[in-house]
């Protein structure tokens, strides 16, 4: 039986509770990747920040366009709304509670899991030190399926088109 643990990575990406959003952004930018654990100084999981929540924070809110025409006006310029609200710190707009799973946990627990609560990865957690040790996602386990599968890779090379 496959295990989070043959399958997880352990290279993520991470981020400090008090960084700010526009470092947020940046590294997502540069990592090219969708979220960032958010962990402290003990190497403890505080949270998750992902795309959505840093274009949540620095877009205008509906209240912010609504009424009368200044706002609108001022909605043509996202990048100076943005500024100040790029200072904000991920604390701030991170998700505090993320969904985790031992490395030791069936894959087809973690899998379950991640279908049914629509979520892409889980973070591994250490159940001692309660530190993050990696991550797994939707991805990963596909991976493992297809790599399980020598035979139809064969097949299907060749049949792949760009």
């Amino acid at each position: 039986m496959l295990r989070v643990e043959d399958v997880m990575r352990t290279q993520f990406y991470s981020i400090d509770p008090r960084d700010t959003v526009f470092a947020a952004a940046q590294q997502l930018l540069l990592r090219n990747v969708e979220s960032l654990l958010v962990v402290d100084d003990d190497g403890r999981l505080r949270g998750i920040v992902t795309e959505r929540d840093v274009l949540l924070a620095v877009l205008p809110r509906t209240a912010d366009v609504m009424g009368d025409e200044t706002h609108l006006a001022g909605f043509r310029d996202l990048s100076e709304m943005a500024t100040e609200r790029f200072r904000e710190t991920v604390a701030e707009v991170m998700h505090p509670s993320v969904e985790t799973v031992t490395p030791s946990a069936p894959l087809t627990h973690a899998l379950g899991r991640m279908l049914s609560r629509r979520l892409r990865r889980l973070a591994v957690v250490d159940p001692e030190s309660r530190e993050v040790v990696g991550v797994v996602s939707q991805r990963d386990a596909l991976s493992a399926l297809v790599i399980g599968q020598p035979a139809l890779i064969r097949q299907a090379r060749g049949r792949v088109h760009a």
